[in-house]
C-alpha cells in the first residue's frame, strides 16, 4: 500500500522504446540479420527491429524496421513481452513480437551485412546479446504453450 504524500512532486522518466522480431518461417527456423561494420554492435547476430519514432505504433514500428533491414512485409504479429535495458545513461523499453512469414527472400539494408535463418538449436552457438536471448526464450514459452 502506497503512502500518499501531498507535497510529492513527480519525476518525468524518459525511456527509449524499442521493438524486436522473432521472425520464423515455414520450417520453424529463425532470421537473424548479422550488424555490418557501419552499424552499431558491429559483426554480431542480431533480430530484426529497432526504435519506436515518435507517434508511431508498435505495430507500425516493427513492420517499418522489419522492411527497412530486409525488404519483408508481414501480418499476424503476436506480443511475447518486453525487457528493461540500461544502455549507458539511456534507459530502454524493447517490446518483443513473433510472425510466421512464407517469404524468405531477404534484401539487407545497409545495417546488415548477412543474414541466416537458424534453426532453434543453433542459436546458442551463435552468442547473442542477453536481449536477444531473453526474446528468443519468450519466443520458445510461446510456441510450447
Amino acid at each position: 500500500m502506497s503512502i500518499y504524500d501531498p507535497n510529492h512532486i513527480p519525476v518525468k522518466n524518459y525511456f527509449l522504446i524499442g521493438v524486436k522480431l522473432v521472425l520464423a518461417n515455414q520450417e520453424g527456423k529463425i532470421l537473424l540479420l548479422k550488424r555490418s561494420a557501419k552499424s552499431s554492435n558491429p559483426h554480431n547476430w542480431d533480430l530484426p527491429g529497432g526504435a519506436v519514432d515518435a507517434g508511431e505504433s508498435l505495430e507500425i514500428a516493427i513492420n517499418r524496421e522489419l522492411y527497412e533491414e530486409t525488404g519483408l512485409k508481414l501480418t499476424g504479429l503476436q506480443a511475447l513481452g518486453s525487457v528493461h535495458k540500461l544502455q549507458g545513461a539511456d534507459e530502454a523499453i524493447i517490446i518483443g513480437f513473433t510472425a510466421i512469414t512464407d517469404n524468405t527472400n531477404v534484401t539487407l539494408s545497409w545495417e546488415h551485412e548477412s543474414y541466416q535463418w537458424v534453426s532453434l538449436e543453433e542459436i546458442p552457438s551463435l552468442g547473442l546479446r542477453d536481449l536477444h536471448t531473453q526474446f528468443i526464450e519468450y519466443y520458445i514459452n510461446k510456441k510450447d504453450s
